[in-house]
């Protein structure tokens, strides 16, 4: 289950780093670990000025996607 916290918090440092020019467009990647096992990742191809809590995808340690597209 995803954390509507987490993923605001992602999404908010996201738009941040964009605006402080750490972050160019769609480029790069940011992502959290949430927990012992999992993940939470920004997509690729997502301007990441525009990224939304629902465009984050989770992964386990072992790069399976656990919910959305990750990158």
């Amino acid at each position: 289950m995803k954390n509507p916290n987490t993923d605001l918090s992602i999404a908010e440092a996201c738009q941040q780093l964009h605006l402080r020019g750490y972050l160019a467009s769609a480029d790069g990647n940011v992502s959290l670990r949430t927990s012992e096992n999992e993940i939470q990742i920004t997509p690729s191809g997502i301007a990441k000025r525009n990224l939304q809590p629902e465009h984050l995808a989770k992964i386990d340690l072992n790069g399976q996607a656990l919910s959305g597209t990750p990158s």
